[in-house]
């Protein structure tokens, strides 16, 4: 695993204060994005990272639900402010505004729970094959800054019968360089990587019957069920459950090698047909 020669994944997700209960991205969120916008999944994993520096150490975060309002521009200084919702006994509540020039370009709620004990399941899943050798490194798009590598996996085109989940997306994921201890950065990267996949997931459902124009993500909820156990590679696997009206939503997981599962995903896009002539 080899260091990028910019920002690592923990720092690219970090924030600094700027007033009360606002703060500035350490690093802009269109350093890994595509080439004429902000990347949603670096955007939204500030937004958490904002909010969580408002709530005490022993609530780490557990879930994320981002709005996309605006594409973020490259050249315009970012703004997270966050508002506190609401402290129970028990969960904090954070709703945080991603501003650019006075505009709002993302909503995001999050919410932070103090460390409980209780019974546990997660759907069972067979350990997994992470790549192996030298990896190609890849961001939100291909360039000298990305903080990660990426592997995606052929896609298996024969659809089950009946209501049976098929993936229409699956992508290993690792960091090329380490995560602190802590559960804050560890759900902020989760939060990074997990919008790597779901739109291309939505569009691949239906790519063989219509040509789509206009792609963009709406709205994307991270779970968070429990912290990174390592800086290993992890598996997204995406599946379409339904696209009509121009909307289509995808549903996903987050697992280590050995089968653990982090985290849920759950993303609903914007897909417009392409225009004729």
């Amino acid at each position: 695993m080899t260091s990028p020669p910019g920002p690592g994944l923990a720092e690219l997700c970090e924030v600094v204060p700027d007033a009360d209960d606002v703060f500035v991205p350490a690093h802009h969120p269109g350093i890994t994005g595509a080439a004429d916008r902000l990347y949603g999944g670096h955007l939204a994993a500030q937004a958490l990272s904002a909010a969580a520096a408002t709530v005490k150490d022993s609530r780490p975060p557990h879930s994320l639900h981002s709005h996309f309002l605006r594409p973020g521009s490259l050249d315009h200084p970012v703004l997270l402010k966050v508002e506190r919702t609401r402290e129970g006994g028990s969960f904090s509540t954070r709703r945080v505004v991603a501003e650019q020039n006075g505009e709002a370009i993302l909503v995001a709620t999050a919410s932070f729970h103090e460390v409980e004990e209780g019974p546990e399941y997660a759907v069972p899943s067979a350990p997994l094959n992470p790549p192996e050798g030298p990896v190609r490194p890849r961001g939100a798009s291909s360039n000298a800054y990305s903080p990660l590598e990426v592997v995606e996996l052929p896609w298996d085109r024969e659809r089950p019968e009946g209501p049976q989940l098929w993936s229409t997306r699956k992508v290993w994921v690792r960091s090329r360089t380490p995560l602190p201890d802590d559960p804050v950065a560890h759900a902020c990267a989760v939060v990074y990587v997990s919008d790597l996949a779901p739109l291309p997931a939505v569009v691949r459902s239906v790519s063989d019957r219509a040509r789509t124009g206009m792609r963009a993500s709406l709205d994307h909820t991270v779970w968070v069920h429990r912290p990174l156990l390592s800086d290993g590679w992890l598996l997204l696997d995406l599946r379409a459950v339904a696209v009509r009206g121009a909307r289509g939503v995808a549903f996903g997981t987050v697992h280590t090698p050995d089968g653990t599962l982090l985290a849920s995903v759950s993303q609903e896009a914007l897909l417009r047909p392409a225009r004729e002539g």
